[in-house]
């Protein structure tokens, strides 16, 4: 018989299942996604209304599928795809709460266990993604940005010895690398950060530089 923390870890699965689904649909028709999960259209439908939720079985089994690498990057492209020519797609995807689900809960069941307890990541579009991602790990968020007579905030005072860093980056390039190191001090590159996270990968040769113990995630290319 499950404790009373094992039903809220099992129902708290299927419905971040349902959530992942839900955001799904704006780029995938049930048939689609029934051919993707082999459930069929129908009981997926009743699922994303709301009318039920998956077994535990069906939950892992579409946890599984749905979270593979290779189907998020599939998918990130589709969302592309939804894009105009004339928009900036980076933005529109930050600015999309279905894409932002997705990628969370992507991120999360990636970086879950690491003993995550700080999320950091530097002023612009990769906030709304650290902030959910900082509510999805219990840990603190950490925003860095530019210091001003208005903005007076340092990042350091806010790091211990014992905590472990997720940063996190929409696209990540050398710029905002060294500013985002700089701001905590390069030392927590190799004392503290356990995790870097981005959509886009711009600099491949920063994958060099990064220390081999620093799991490094990216979806593009």
């Amino acid at each position: 018989m499950l404790s009373s923390f094992g039903k809220y870890i099992s129902l708290s699965l299927r419905l971040n299942v349902v959530e992942i689904l839900n955001s799904l649909k704006e780029v995938y028709s049930y048939k689609e996604l029934e051919n993707i999960t082999g459930i069929p259209s129908s009981v997926l439908c009743r699922y994303v209304q709301g009318s039920i939720i998956p077994s535990i079985d069906n939950a892992e089994r579409l946890w599984k599928i749905l979270m593979g690498k290779k189907f998020i990057k599939q998918t990130i492209n589709r969302f592309i795809n939804l894009t105009s020519r004339h928009e900036p797609q980076i933005t529109t995807l930050f600015s999309n709460p279905k894409f932002l689900t997705l990628i969370s809960s992507y991120l999360t069941n990636r970086y879950a266990g690491m003993g995550i307890t700080k999320v950091v990541a530097p002023t612009g579009l990769s906030v709304s993604l650290a902030t959910i991602l900082s509510l999805k790990l219990n840990s603190t968020l950490i925003v860095v940005g530019e210091r001003s007579e208005f903005y007076r905030f340092n990042p350091k005072s806010f790091i211990k010895k014992s905590d472990n860093l997720l940063m996190v980056f929409d696209l990540l390039t050398r710029h905002k690398f060294n500013f985002t190191l700089k701001e905590l001090g390069r030392s927590v590159l190799e004392s503290n950060t356990v995790g870097i996270a981005c959509i886009v990968l711009v600099d491949s040769d920063l994958s060099k530089e990064i220390p081999s113990k620093v799991f490094l995630e990216y979806l593009i290319p």
